[in-house]
């Protein structure tokens, strides 16, 4: 697992800085500080608050609408042989991609790996919910 700054951080979870800083402030997530100053937050602690707070009814990630790129933290990989299922969170949405486990391996993706997922537009359904 590597460090990234808060700001990296904050994007990933779809909130702003100083919503960060509160959530570091309540205790919810730990932050460190380099030699320089800065203060960043461990991927695999945000990828374990990410999981926590996707699966639970919580308030922390925000509601909001992205276009077709989603900077994201990947949360868990699994592979076989050939294919592998690749979770990223971004802000409060799960992003599950099948692809390769050459794919995988090529691009490093482990828990924790700061990616970028894409959509294709042909790709997205939406649905009426009627009688609500």
């Amino acid at each position: 697992m590597e460090n990234i700054r808060i700001g990296i951080a904050a994007d990933i979870l779809g909130v702003s800085v100083d919503k960060l800083r509160k959530l570091i402030k309540d205790g919810l997530l730990n932050e460190e500080r380099t030699s320089g100053g800065h203060r960043v937050i461990n991927t695999g602690e945000l990828a374990d608050f990410l999981n926590l707070n996707l699966s639970s009814s919580s308030n922390y990630l925000p509601k909001l609408s992205a276009r077709n790129k989603f900077l994201g933290l990947v949360t868990n990989v699994k592979s076989d042989t050939v294919m592998s299922q690749v979770d990223l969170i971004s802000g409060n949405k799960r992003i599950v991609s099948l692809m390769t486990t050459e794919a995988v391996r090529d691009l490093n993706l482990v828990k924790g790996t700061i990616a970028i997922a894409s959509t294709k537009a042909s790709a997205i359904t939406v649905e009426v919910v009627e009688n609500l």
